[in-house]
């Protein structure tokens, strides 16, 4: 099952990049090694608000439908922060696109550099990792 995209605040920078804010949850585990083997003694989970900055070739996005969003289209509908959808690298299940309010953009990120799952980070222009198939599925 993928994981649901997360809700983010998404805005155009004066460079025409996207930036998008989103709250994502964050496990640290603790480990010991005992004999040679790693014991893993508690885990923390936190909450953390990832920052990250994209060139829009980077990005895919997509309306509730599934449909993917001219990206000609961005200035007019980010002339402000706005609320969103954020996934990372990965397809979006059409179950997650029943929810949003139409009209939400839904974006698909790549993967911050770091690849972890808080802080701040910002992407170039290239994306990290090779090609992806990312997008969402059309609801049936």
């Amino acid at each position: 099952m993928d994981l649901a995209p997360v809700q983010g605040l998404a805005s155009l920078e004066a460079d025409g990049r996207l930036t998008v804010k989103a709250a994502v949850q964050v496990f640290k585990v603790s480990a010991a090694m005992v004999k040679g083997v790693p014991v893993f003694s508690s885990g923390e989970k936190t909450i953390n608000v990832r920052t990250q900055t994209c060139d829009l070739k980077d990005v895919q996005v997509f309306d509730t439908k599934g449909d993917q969003v001219d990206k000609k289209q961005l200035p007019k509908l980010l002339k402000k922060e706005t609320l969103a959808m954020v996934t990372w690298e990965q397809v979006v299940d059409p179950q997650h696109l029943r929810l949003p309010r139409e009209g939400t953009l839904i974006f698909v990120l790549p993967e911050p550099p770091h690849g972890g799952g808080g802080g701040s980070s910002s992407s170039g222009s290239s994306s990290s990792g090779g090609s992806n198939s990312s997008g969402a599925s059309k609801p049936k």
